[in-house]
């Protein structure tokens, strides 16, 4: 009798296996019927969050999406990201990252159908080449770049309003020590040019920017006198020698408001 029932757990186990596979197989449509109130989209390369306006159009394409069975080896892959944060109007907020041959839906990873996920990366790249409205929820970062060579700047103090993809506005502001403090040339690396200029590269252009620079040698003496820095469609003229500089950006957009600044280091010796 126990032979007899182990035969039968066995021959289930198979039948639910073999039920699994085929389910597997055939695939499912997990993210059908969404009632989508808001949505935002940001992709990876090129780290940009942008707001979707037609979440109609928005949830046929992902109604379309078929997953398989999971799979979470897309942390292996390199390439092009679309991840989109839903709210429903239940209040519900989704995750769904179209990351093709892969989709995460809520931070799990399945195979999945080609085609749709594919029209789900092409909808998000079309938004970036229409210049959908752009969301930051902080001050965009800032790159310097002189003589083909590129330094990140260190964030300073900043005061921020942003649209947060929801409809709701919401401020931050935040202090810092003066860029004369020693930390913040322990935490730089100078960037070394033989030019005269440097190019200010900004995740996103503000309307307007002042710079300011120290001689290197007056860190650690907060109350010495900066000299102004000439500023041309982003382009800055050099101090000859090791200079601190402060970099203050403002903006002003549909989505997005404030001010920010900036630190680097450049030492300069233009012929």
């Amino acid at each position: 009798m126990k032979k007899r029932w182990i035969g039968i757990a066995a021959a289930v186990l198979l039948v639910l296996g073999a039920a699994a596979a085929v389910w597997a197989a055939a695939g499912r449509r997990p993210l059908r019927d969404l009632d989508i109130a808001r949505a935002t989209v940001c992709l990876t390369p090129p780290d940009k969050t942008l707001q979707v306006a037609d979440t109609e159009a928005l949830a046929v394409l992902l109604d379309a999406v078929v997953v398989y069975r999971r799979d979470d080896s897309y942390t292996e892959c390199a390439g092009q990201g679309v991840t989109y944060t839903l709210t429903l109007r239940d209040g519900t907020e989704r995750t769904v990252m179209a990351y093709n041959p892969f989709v995460v839906i809520d931070g799990v990873g399945y195979q999945t159908e080609y085609a749709p996920c594919e029209a789900l990366n092409a909808y998000a790249n079309g938004l970036l080449r229409e210049d959908a409205p752009r969301l930051w929820p902080s001050p965009p970062g800032l790159d310097v770049v002189s003589d083909q060579t590129c330094v990140e700047s260190l964030p300073g103090a900043f005061s921020w309003e942003a649209d947060q993809g929801d409809g709701a506005w919401r401020a931050a502001m935040t202090d810092c020590a003066h860029p004369l403090e020693p930390f913040y040339r322990d935490q730089l690396a100078p960037l070394e040019t033989p030019e005269a200029t440097a190019q200010l590269r900004f995740q996103e252009p503000p309307q307007s920017v002042t710079v300011r620079a120290w001689p290197i040698e007056a860190v650690g003496h907060t109350a010495a006198a900066a000299e102004a820095v000439t500023v041309r469609d982003l382009e800055i003229d050099l101090q000859a020698g090791s200079w601190l500089y402060e970099a203050t950006a403002e903006w002003d957009a549909e989505a997005y408001r404030g001010t920010a600044s900036y630190i680097f280091w450049i030492e300069a010796s233009p012929a």
